[in-house]
């Protein structure tokens, strides 16, 4: 099984059917192919959403948006 590349309550911005958001993780599930991640935030009314791994595009990483696979100074992003 492939290892979660990312973590509980990790804030991280999403493609999604509608458009997309951000939110916090909450939880996620491993399908026997990828990550889907449970992600709760204010852009979709409070609701979680199932989120895809492939389909994160940004992390917050010290006060700071950055790619998920940009290697900062505390934590470095595996490749999707």
């Amino acid at each position: 099984m492939k290892e979660p590349t990312y973590t509980p309550n990790q804030w991280v911005t999403y493609e999604h059917a509608n458009g997309g958001g951000f939110g916090q993780i909450v939880g996620g599930d491993f399908d026997g192919h990828s990550w889907h991640y449970i992600v709760q935030g204010q852009s979709v009314e409070r609701h979680a959403v199932r989120v895809k791994e492939d389909a994160v595009r940004l992390i917050l990483d010290n006060h700071s948006w950055l790619p998920p696979l940009k290697q900062t100074s505390t934590e470095i992003y595996k490749d999707l």
